[in-house]
């Protein structure tokens, strides 16, 4: 049913409507985790952090940056004030992936919270609305992002 909806070019609001109509049972049963999982997380995390990284370790900094840079302009169409937040996000998984965190691990993570950021975010967008969401959300995951390249740095020595 979710495939459907991408299928048929809803898009924002119309395919947010979709799923909120739906059960729990008719998003895992319909193909809403697979979509999320396996056609999202999957190929973004490939494309996105295994490309980069794969045999090149040489610049792991400029890997980062510009794997993130392309992460969030390949999101550019849910609007110019989302490209910090998906910046930020695309740091904090490519830092994962430079400290040897699995593509499957990244690809799960990233699906399961895509999925759901979709049942969960207009009712977040609504209590603390959408400008304060991109601008402070940004920072936070950045430093999660700092605290994981920290801690995982700490286990390498």
């Amino acid at each position: 049913m979710i495939i459907i909806g991408y299928a048929a070019g809803l898009v924002g609001a119309e395919r947010v409507q979709l799923l909120h109509s739906l059960s729990w049972r008719q998003l895992v049963v319909g193909g809403g985790l697979f979509y999320y999982l396996v056609l999202i997380g999957l190929t973004e995390e490939i494309l996105f952090r295994g490309l980069p990284f794969f045999n090149n370790n040489h610049h792991p900094g400029l890997i980062i940056l510009m794997s993130s840079v392309l992460f969030a302009l390949y999101h550019f169409h849910n609007g110019l004030h989302t490209l910090p937040y998906y910046f930020a996000l695309g740091v904090l998984l490519a830092v994962l992936r430079y400290f040897s965190v699995s593509i499957l691990a990244l690809a799960i993570g990233h699906g399961l919270f895509d999925f759901m950021v979709i049942l969960v975010w207009p009712s977040t967008g609504f209590r603390f609305g959408v400008a304060v969401f991109y601008v402070v959300s940004p920072i936070v995951v950045l430093g999660i992002a700092a605290l994981a390249g920290w801690m995982l740095k700490q286990l390498d020595t």
